[in-house]
């Protein structure tokens, strides 16, 4: 960490921007290099969590700046992992990495942007058996338009989409893995989301109002 910390080093995700802070203390909260960050830890015998969480303000030329008027635009990158401390037995582990932009803050309209990406591996041993099934789901965030509503309390989405691609292999024993995956392709107008969903050549489609954007 002393020639500072780089976001894309931890886990094994590389398709994410670029955090680059200053040497970032463990369980701080800190700016560096414009990078506000939340860095905590927790080292259990069962095993070690790490979370960060930074966000990045910019302003209309899309410059970093520090928190204030003027702000038109910020990156918010989340990583967060947890490593088992055995592997021998019963255990899970996950890590979670993302980025999301968000333009326009300083307008009528925010538009996001972004990626969300999730590795969860589980085992469970048993008498007579052992299970183990490891998932991945990656998430692309594409012009998610968010009308200024009550200060942008309203949260809902006017257009945009949202694809969503699930991957599960399920092994019991010594036994073949089993795969099967899904993609979820959610679209967005005035609040009502139109989603298709497509897992072993069949598709299934269905429309939803599940929020207002007045």
């Amino acid at each position: 960490f002393g020639n500072g910390l780089d976001l894309t080093a931890v886990g094994t995700q590389t398709d994410f921007g670029n955090a680059l802070y200053g040497p970032s203390r463990v369980d701080s909260t800190q700016n560096a290099n414009f990078w506000n960050t939340v860095f905590s830890s927790d080292f259990a015998a069962s095993g070690v969590n790490v979370w960060i969480d930074s966000v990045m303000y910019r302003d209309a030329n899309n410059n970093p700046q520090n928190f204030g008027s003027g702000v038109a635009a910020l990156t918010f990158i989340h990583n967060w992992t947890y490593s088992p401390s055995d592997t021998a037995g019963s255990f899970a582990r996950y890590a979670t990495r993302g980025q999301l932009d968000i333009t326009g803050i300083n307008s009528g309209t925010a538009v996001i942007n972004g990626a969300y990406h999730q590795d969860l591996s589980s085992q469970f041993v048993s008498v007579d058996s052992t299970v183990r099934r490891d998932f991945n789901m990656t998430a692309n965030v594409a012009n998610v338009n968010i009308q200024q509503v009550n200060g942008w309390s309203n949260h809902c989405p006017s257009s945009g989409s949202i694809s969503v691609t699930v991957d599960l292999t399920y092994t019991k024993d010594s036994g073949s893995p089993v795969s099967s995956s899904w993609t979820f392709d959610i679209t967005f107008n005035n609040g009502t989301a139109t989603v298709n969903v497509t897992s072993g050549g069949e598709t299934a489609s269905y429309t939803h109002p599940f929020c207002s954007v007045n």
